[in-house]
């Protein structure tokens, strides 16, 4: 697990866990947070949003929402992330067919990351040393 701060961010990246995913809410206490699962294996992708203690959606690929999205709204306008629940035209269900690749799923929930937060994640970020880096040996 690798911990660091970015602007008055904390961010934590689990290799193979969905730790984040479990415990966004309680992260969230006094703010926001965000988990984004990747798991390629089981073909899982998922955001969490949580604020002030509170879950307040999930977006997972080629699923409709979980919870109240307005929030997120006007971050999403340019991002198709979601299949539309109830297709309300042919085109709308071609669209849904075709929705997005999950790789371009993936790259679209770090845009939606960073849209809400204000912060960048960067590959300078990731090559530098941080505050924590925790290495479990596979026994």
């Amino acid at each position: 697990m690798v911990v660091g701060g970015l602007s008055s961010w904390l961010i934590t990246i689990e290799s193979s866990d969905w730790a984040g995913a479990t415990s966004v809410d309680r992260l969230s206490e006094n703010g926001e947070a965000i988990a984004l699962t990747i798991n390629d294996t089981m073909l899982h992708y998922s955001l969490f949003y949580a604020r002030d203690g509170d879950l307040q959606c999930r977006l997972r690929w080629l699923d409709g929402p979980a919870g109240d999205i307005t929030f997120l709204e006007r971050h999403l306008t340019d991002l198709p992330m979601m299949l539309d629940t109830v297709p309300a035209s042919e085109e709308d269900s071609e669209r849904n067919a075709s929705q997005v690749s999950s790789d371009v799923w993936k790259v679209y929930a770090f845009m939606l990351a960073e849209r809400i937060t204000g912060v960048r994640l960067t590959a300078d970020w990731l090559d530098r040393e941080h505050t924590r880096y925790l290495r479990i040996s596979n026994r």
